[in-house]
């Protein structure tokens, strides 16, 4: 059934993308990657020190997904990823929805890309993952915690639930994006 949906996945996407994933460690971007590019097993990960690029291909369609722990120290930050930054056709933001004790440098986290000049107008997707998890703050709260309808006008923006783990919501995240990126290109 997995496998079903990523080969149906196939057919959205007839271009290439470069898509910056960024996120606290431990909120489940590299599980995410590893869900979709081998869905027949759940990988066991531990937090990276930088990034890593994980190049997911579908029929006609290949994401260059860049893995990035998003709470570097800003020297770091801007001597790698400004290359990264600079061919980035969108954002996708990961949130542990479920750390609360996080949330706030999560936040801060995403007001740094707002104003980062090299994503300037890029889509960001914001996903708040780990909602299988009992506590998990839901989008909606998410949104209303941060702010974000009124501190995103510059680009199109989407904030989704997801489970990187139970593969809930992937679909549509993937979705949402190339729909952006169709319209832009």
């Amino acid at each position: 059934m997995i496998n079903k949906f990523f080969s149906n996945v196939k057919n959205f996407f007839s271009k290439q993308y470069n898509i910056v994933m960024l996120g606290l460690d431990c909120s489940g971007k590299t599980t995410m990657l590893y869900q979709i590019k081998d869905l027949s097993q759940v990988m066991m990960t531990v937090p990276k020190i930088g990034f890593c690029l994980e190049i997911l291909e579908f029929e006609n369609y290949k994401i260059h997904c860049f893995d990035i722990n998003g709470n570097e120290n800003d020297s770091y930050k801007n001597y790698y990823w400004v290359p990264i930054y600079e061919k980035a056709d969108a954002i996708i933001y990961v949130i542990d929805s479920n750390d609360i004790d996080r949330l706030y440098d999560a936040n801060l986290e995403i007001d740094k890309l707002l104003l980062d000049q090299l994503l300037k107008n890029k889509p960001l997707l914001i996903l708040a993952n780990k909602q299988d998890l009992n506590g998990a703050i839901n989008p909606d709260t998410l949104s209303e915690q941060f702010n974000l309808k009124n501190k995103i006008t510059d680009r199109k923006w989407s904030l989704q639930g997801i489970s990187s783990k139970c593969n809930i919501g992937l679909k549509e995240s993937f979705e949402w994006i190339n729909n952006c990126l169709s319209e832009n290109k």
